[in-house]
């Protein structure tokens, strides 16, 4: 009888195990029985401590059960931290070469400004050299034009000193013609 109790106090015990212990099975050695196997008590619990081996098989079969359900479970869970880590790898190297495509779009459009500057520069040296030659033209243009105005001026005192002479001389020529006939 005292093994019997023994074996459910150490069933009892395997049920109220610590979380972290729970893949752990002590099994200890019951203490040596003191009474004879023949003896009626014997008898009349031998098919309950035949049933307390089955729990305690279940027990353990359960136990096992648990465990390989829990591998399975980290393993799953293991491949899909890889599987995940490698997608995140690939995303890494396509955002880096991305990068640096994007780097070298932006080094190729800082050239490309660069020689814009340099044509832009080189056109607003030009334009400011035309405008200095139109403005000198303009310049020339004004103060050909007032020469000419002057002479044109000059040219219409010169006609009218011409005539005004020309008049003069038929005046007397046609008065000396008139006192010599």
């Amino acid at each position: 009888m005292e093994w019997l109790q023994h074996m459910r106090e150490h069933i009892a015990g395997l049920e109220s195990t610590e979380p972290a212990a729970e893949n752990i099975f002590k099994i200890r050695r019951a203490a040596p029985v003191t009474e004879t196997r023949d003896s009626v008590a014997d008898r009349e619990h031998g098919p309950a401590a035949l049933q307390l081996v089955y729990q305690l098989a279940d027990l353990v079969r359960s136990r096992e059960s648990h465990a390989a359900e829990m591998e399975s479970r980290a393993q799953a869970l293991a491949k899909r931290a890889v599987d995940e880590l490698k997608l995140a790898e690939t995303r890494l190297r396509s955002a880096e070469n991305a990068r640096n495509a994007a780097e070298a779009s932006v080094a190729d459009a800082n050239a490309r400004m660069g020689e814009f500057e340099s044509v832009l520069e080189h056109t607003e040296a030009r334009i400011a050299a035309a405008e200095a030659q139109l403005s000198a033209t303009f310049v020339r243009a004004k103060t050909a034009e007032t020469r000419a105005a002057e002479a044109e001026k000059a040219l219409r005192v010169l006609e009218e000193a011409i005539r005004t002479q020309l008049v003069k001389v038929r005046g007397q020529a046609s008065s000396q013609s008139a006192a010599a006939a």
